[in-house]
């Protein structure tokens, strides 16, 4: 299945960034080929990435690269994020 049968098999889904969806997809010589999809933003293009591939005489065959490295490019879309320098300021507020 390549990322215009994926699209249209998951048209009208929303799979967000930190979601982790690995779709399971078997081809003809019995292997089975695994794809992570997500997208960046609601209103972006489904993101497909290869995970690795499943072989009936040689078993699996898995990516090296984090959920991060994977997700690495966001295509220009901002994400709103905070950070606390001095926790102990942050728990006395709790």
């Amino acid at each position: 299945m390549d990322s215009k049968q994926t699209e249209f098999y998951l048209r009208g889904s929303y799979i967000p960034l930190d979601c982790q969806f690995i779709m399971a997809v078997p081809i003809v010589s019995g292997s089975v080929v695994f794809t992570e999809v997500y997208h960046i933003r609601r209103d972006h293009r489904l993101q497909t990435v290869k995970l690795g591939e499943w072989h009936p005489a040689s078993g699996p065959g898995w990516t090296n690269l984090s959920f991060y490295a994977r997700r690495r490019d966001l295509q220009g879309v901002p994400i709103n994020a905070a950070a606390i320098s001095d926790v102990s300021k942050f728990k006395q507020c709790l």
